[in-house]
């Protein structure tokens, strides 16, 4: 069922307003980032497991007499208890590489962390976004509901005709389902944050507008990407493997002690010895061979990850700054004039200049242009993100 409303989260259920901030707190409580750390804490028990030697063995033989004439008793009883020992520093090898390991894991919990804030910010750009068309949608449709009472009452009043009245209503109730389209986008802007969440139970909107929205900050370190030091972390872990392997050319040793009891006659022995396996033929070379394959995978994957880094933050530097200049020569050519068009084309209609039709067209035209700036600036503002993500989520 859905996790239980927590804090100041209760507004959000009811569809509060809520900062980018606000949002973000929420993340590392999600789904997604709890399983992520789960399944890299586990590490933990390698780590226990690399130190810990083996148990040592209990053993305890009968031998009775069935024939013959006893050599050595009529019973003989052996106990005793055998323990394998590593040579010197080999556990100790062991555990660099599972702490290693662990380290490695545990770098791609902030990997995923990195781009489910990154998948979030875009989420709660697009709803920004998404609530901005509707509110110009919004606006555009209480100002053509004002110029229709105009028109109809210009054709009530004889000054007017009625095909006017209804070419006015029809492009009204049209705007009405556009904007209806609009506020469904907002809905499914704000789903794709619950679903980034796992928060069934939240219904948010954004507290911003793409022009009170803070630009993302976009850092020109590539060094610090979450990527990169998951890759440096993996080179480290697969080169604490090949140490260990490496430690474990020379077998451990194999130490015996125990007692040996014998009746008809009654005699007792100490019974010790050692076994040590001769490293003539094993000597760990697949598990080296191997290990050393993987740890030079893993430095070619650190370059590539390094080079691929590089080349999408140079793409994305360009095309952020492709996308900022038109947004500014869209503002210096466009949006500096929009609001002049509309009440020029409603003070010409008044004054008889222009027919109904041209004042639509010049409605319709400022309502389209307004929609387009919300787009650009959006796509701005995506583009910072693709930036981040290129050089330092």
């Amino acid at each position: 069922g859905a996790p239980p409303e927590r804090g100041s989260d209760a507004a959000a259920s009811e569809g509060a307003p809520l900062s980018f901030e606000a949002l973000e707190a929420m993340l590392d409580e999600s789904p997604r980032l709890r399983a992520a750390r789960l399944a890299a804490d586990a590490g933990e028990g390698d780590v226990t497991t690399a130190g810990t030697p083996e148990n040592p063995v209990l053993s305890f033989d009968f031998m009775g007499l069935l024939s013959g004439e006893p050599t050595s008793g009529d019973t003989t009883s052996n106990l005793g208890l055998s323990q394998t020992l590593p040579w010197p520093g080999q556990l100790d090898a062991r555990v660099r590489a599972a702490r290693a390991r662990l380290a490695a894991d545990r770098s791609l919990v902030d990997v995923v962390r990195a781009y489910a804030r990154l998948d979030l910010l875009r989420a709660y750009v697009a709803l920004v976004a998404a609530q901005d068309r509707e509110g110009s949608l919004g606006e555009a449709e209480r100002h053509l509901a004002a110029v229709a009472e105009v028109v109809r009452a210009r054709a009530t009043a004889g000054a007017g005709r009625r095909w006017d009245a209804v070419r006015v209503d029809a492009e009204l109730a049209a705007l009405r389902a556009t904007r209806d389209g609009a506020h469904a986008d907002v809905l499914a802007a704000g789903g794709r944050i619950t679903a980034l969440l796992g928060r069934p139970d939240l219904h948010p909107r954004a507290s911003e507008t793409l022009g009170t929205l803070a630009h993302t900050r976009v850092p020109r370190d590539a060094s610090t990407h979450p990527r990169l030091l998951a890759a440096r972390r993996e080179t480290e872990a697969a080169e604490a493997a090949l140490s260990a392997e490496r430690a474990w050319v020379v077998p451990p040793i194999d130490l015996r002690i125990g007692t040996a009891v014998s009746t008809g006659p009654l005699g007792g022995y100490l019974v010790g010895g050692f076994s040590f396996p001769l490293p003539i033929f094993d000597r760990n070379q697949g598990a080296i061979e191997r290990a050393e394959a993987t740890a030079r995978a893993a430095h070619e994957a650190e370059d590539a990850s390094l080079a691929e880094i590089t080349a999408a933050q140079r793409a994305a530097e360009r095309a952020l700054a492709t996308r900022e200049a038109a947004l500014a020569r869209f503002d210096e050519g466009v949006t500096s004039s929009l609001g002049s068009i509309g009440d020029m084309a409603e003070t010409a209609f008044r004054g008889g200049e222009i027919d109904v039709f041209e004042l639509l067209d010049a409605v319709r035209a400022t309502r389209e242009l307004r929609l387009e700036r919300i787009e650009r600036e959006e796509s701005v503002r995506q583009a910072e993100i693709d930036l981040v993500e290129a050089t330092a989520p």
